[in-house]
């Protein structure tokens, strides 16, 4: 099953293609995090993370905040994918101008930029890289493999969160809503986590959910991700060449 972010899902919404759900008749928690919309409920967010290799980096040096990587130690050692959709995350804290700013400093510090998270991950895990801005799920395979790594938490920690809804024209609605209903509770937020390795942190008993615990969090509201929607497509493909120092 695919989830849109929130932009995506409110343009089928704007065309007629979603169904509005009263969530708390459903049986959802609702909250302005978890229920934003009568069409929209919150099902996972991948969330970014450090990642390192334990054989080139101390625990005591590990960054606690995206500022910390543009100490002149980390120059060339770094890895982070090529779109960077963690880093515009940043917006939602910073602040537009003060977001451009550090990019370009942070493409000061080379780092090196690959297509795919995994490859992120990976390349930590030989000791190719020393140390990765990533986001957390992509880092799982080569943790469970027995890679000298560890994962550390940014605070503030950038969040893209993902959505589900019900389709007006999907071949079983009522059953739909009862996916939707399973995957947003306890149990079945769990079990979609250990699957896919993305948590949903509105759901205090996920793993995602206590490991952001008192963190701040990156991200969007609804409403400013949809009005904002175009300028921020553009704004990425700024801060894309940004990054490769362009």
């Amino acid at each position: 099953m695919d989830f849109e972010d929130a932009a995506s899902a409110s343009d089928f919404n704007s065309k007629g293609f979603l169904n509005t759900v009263d969530w708390a008749a459903l049986g959802i928690k609702t909250s302005p995090e978890m229920t934003p919309t009568n069409y929209l409920v919150a099902i996972t967010a991948p969330y970014y993370v450090f990642y390192y290799n334990t054989n080139k980096v101390k625990d005591a040096d590990v960054p606690k905040q995206m500022e910390d990587l543009l100490d002149p130690k980390w120059k060339g050692r770094l890895a982070t994918w090529a779109r960077p959709s963690g880093l515009e995350d940043f917006v939602a804290v910073w602040g537009e101008q003060q977001t451009i700013d550090y990019v370009k400093k942070l493409a000061a510090q080379k780092p090196h930029l690959y297509d795919s998270n995994f490859t992120v991950a990976q390349n930590v895990g030989s000791g190719t890289d020393d140390l990765a801005f990533t986001t957390y799920h992509t880092t799982l395979p080569t943790t469970q493999k027995g890679a000298p790594v560890k994962v550390a938490t940014v605070n503030p920690t950038p969040l893209n969160v993902l959505y589900g809804y019900s389709l007006k024209y999907g071949a079983n609605p009522a059953g739909g809503k009862l996916l939707l209903q399973w995957l947003a509770s306890s149990k079945g937020a769990q079990v979609y986590e250990q699957v896919s390795g993305r948590g949903n942190p509105y759901v205090p008993e996920t793993k995602t959910a206590q490991m952001l615990k008192g963190m701040k969090l990156a991200t969007f509201s609804v409403d400013q991700e949809v009005k904002d929607s175009a300028h921020m497509t553009q704004l990425q493909g700024q801060l894309t060449k940004l990054l490769k120092g362009q």
